[in-house]
C-alpha cells in the first residue's frame, strides 16, 4: 500500500516575524521565537531523565540545542552526528 501526503509548505519574510515557515497554512516557526523552540526542544527531554549524563543529536540545527544542554551540570559528553 502506498500513501501519497501532500503539503503546502512556504518560507516567507514578515517584517515583524523575520523569515516565517508555514506548512497546510499554518505557522510552524518564525526567526522571533526562534529561541522558546530551542530551549522546548533541549529541556523537555532532559527533564524526563532523573540525572542526564550523555545527550546525543543527529543533525546541524541541534549545535545551539546542545549548548542549552550544557547548561545542566550533570551532562559530562555531547555527542554530534552528521549525515551528509
Amino acid at each position: 500500500m502506498c500513501y501519497l501526503i501532500v503539503f503546502s509548505c512556504w518560507a516567507v519574510q514578515s517584517s515583524n516575524y523575520g523569515k516565517v515557515l508555514v506548512l497546510d497554512g499554518i505557522v510552524q516557526l518564525t526567526d522571533k521565537d526562534e529561541c522558546a523552540y530551542q530551549e522546548m526542544i533541549a529541556h523537555l527531554p532532559l527533564c524526563s531523565i532523573e540525572s542526564p549524563k550523555n545527550v546525543s543529536s543527529a543533525d546541524c540545527f541541534s549545535l545551539l540545542i546542545l549548548l542549552l544542554c550544557l547548561r545542566r551540570t550533570s551532562i559530562s559528553g555531547l555527542h554530534l552526528c552528521l549525515c551528509f
